[in-house]
């Protein structure tokens, strides 16, 4: 469904009109509320929604709404004038499963200061959309500031502080919107057991907050495995582990794999809210994933504010990462993970495939270890020699776990006017396992992807350092061989 920027008339004629949100496919329906229940079409202007009929919410009610069984539905869309009252909260129960066929969108006026709208899952159950998700927050003209406090949009899909189970499921084919203002926020909560969004998670504005919740009383260890389409904006991303209940501590762990199919970028903040009551305590983690679906996609991740993810992983694709505090652990099986400019060193590295290094920037790869089994370390050749290479600098040690060489990457540089240049640093460590310094350096190191020179590996000190020789002439080479091959028959002979 494409959004039409038209207004929807009103049922409540004393509701202003919130702006412009966008029109539902037809045929519709609007709830106009006699009872909570959804079911029940006389609450409905138009018949029951279906799954080819969509449903309008447009007015202040002071009751939540009931959906039992399996409930399906076009479009369903809160605006101009959905409104939350003094009670704060309004309640979407869902007892089984709720479909959305089409595209959510929500926006909302308040009179009250808190509170919002709250998708529940009454017993494990199933929200499923199969378009897009938008929820926008928006300004108050001044004829609206008369009447309510502010558009902020406060939404949890999952419910916080009762005893209901989180979802069990919570998929979305389309992109995730949150979008806030320069002055009003939009934040969207999610409780769920599995999540799979199929398109990227759209953080706008530095007001947009996605929070992966911890929402239940009764659930002291909480485990999300999430599946996203990539992550973009500037926005807010946390864990909110929040101890709702007195009797004992809690956890969540947060497993956020991202499956982009294009390249996206985000460059907003990463956190971390662990509540305390003073005796129990709420503790999180988010550990992220690059899985790429497109091997050729890059998700870039240039964190603001003071945390990290807890852990990060690449897989498949290519992962961009920057962040003010250490990760505990890097892992890279396969794709490509490259280090932007930052001062933070990283915490310890396990590369097993793929490849790992630091991007042109003129920064370096900084790691707590590195322990080595295979794959590639990589050096880009943007501006190679133009002072020093990116490097990798590895504050502990670095071991060697395999009986191969470890592959150097140069990525295609051609390096014929680099012969004869000073020997400069590759790799600094700490100290080194599985190698010895006082062994020539082309016993443990190869190159790849150099063009026009040979890499010439050394030892100098704990570091490791290249200087580049010259491709032997054709005839040369040739030379060099006859002469080996005299040799090998003057040693025969001698036998």
């Amino acid at each position: 469904m494409k959004f039409l920027k038209i207004s929807i008339p009103l049922i409540a004629t004393s509701i202003c009109a919130f702006g412009a949100s966008p029109a539902p496919s037809e045929p519709s329906t609007t709830w106009v509320g006699g009872t909570t229940n959804w079911s029940d079409e006389s609450n409905w202007s138009n018949g029951l929604p279906s799954e080819s009929v969509s449903a309008i919410f447009n007015t202040m009610y002071a009751q939540g709404t009931k959906l039992n069984g399996d409930v399906y539905v076009n479009d369903l869309i809160f605006g101009d004038a959905f409104a939350l009252g003094e009670l704060g909260n309004y309640n979407f129960d869902i007892e089984k499963s709720l479909t959305v066929k089409g595209d959510l969108y929500y926006s909302n006026l308040r009179t009250a200061t808190y509170g919002g709208i709250r998708f529940v899952s009454l017993n494990n159950s199933k929200f499923t959309i199969e378009g897009d998700a938008t929820f926008e927050a928006k300004n108050l003209t001044d004829e609206q500031k008369q009447t309510y406090k502010s558009g902020t949009v406060d939404v949890q899909i999952g419910s916080a502080a009762t005893n209901y189970p989180m979802f069990a499921e919570f998929n979305l084919n389309g992109d995730l919107n949150i979008i806030g203002t320069s002055s009003v926020s939009s934040n969207v909560k999610l409780a769920a057991e599995t999540v799979n969004i199929g398109g990227i998670v759209n953080l706008s504005t530095k007001n947009s907050q996605f929070v992966i919740m911890r929402g239940s009383m009764n659930n002291p260890a909480y485990l999300t495995n999430q599946s996203w389409g990539g992550l973009s904006g500037i926005g807010k991303l946390y864990i909110e582990s929040v101890d709702w209940n007195t009797a004992y501590s809690t956890a969540i762990t947060a497993n956020v794999t991202l499956k982009n199919t294009a390249d996206q970028t985000y460059t907003g903040s990463v956190d971390i809210v662990n509540g305390s009551n003073g005796t129990y305590t709420g503790t999180g983690v988010i550990n992220l994933t690059m899985d790429a679906a497109n091997a050729s996609a890059t998700q870039t991740i240039n964190l603001s504010g003071s945390k990290s993810f807890t852990t990060v992983s690449v897989k498949n694709g290519t992962l961009i990462y920057s962040a003010p505090a250490a990760a505990e652990s890097l892992t890279v099986s396969g794709g490509t993970l490259l280090l932007s400019y930052s001062d933070t060193t990283q915490g310890d590295l396990a590369i097993s495939g793929g490849s790992f290094g630091a991007t042109m920037d003129g920064g370096n790869a900084k790691v707590k270890s590195l322990a080595y089994s295979g794959g590639k370390l990589v050096f880009a050749t943007d501006g190679f020699y133009g002072g020093l290479p990116n490097s990798i600098a590895v504050e502990g040690k670095f071991s060697k776990e395999t009986l191969e060489k470890i592959v150097i990457d140069f990525s295609g540089l051609d390096a014929e006017s680099l012969i004869g240049v000073p020997a400069m640093t590759l790799i600094t460590a700490g100290s080194f396992e599985g190698m010895s310094t006082s062994v020539d350096a082309d016993e443990y190191f190869v190159a790849e992807n150099l063009i026009n020179a040979i890499a010439d590996f050394a030892w100098n000190g704990n570091s490791l350092t290249v200087a580049f020789t010259q491709v032997p002439e054709p005839a040369a080479l040739a030379a060099i061989i006859g002469a080996l091959a005299l040799a090998v028959c003057a040693i025969r002979k001698r036998r």
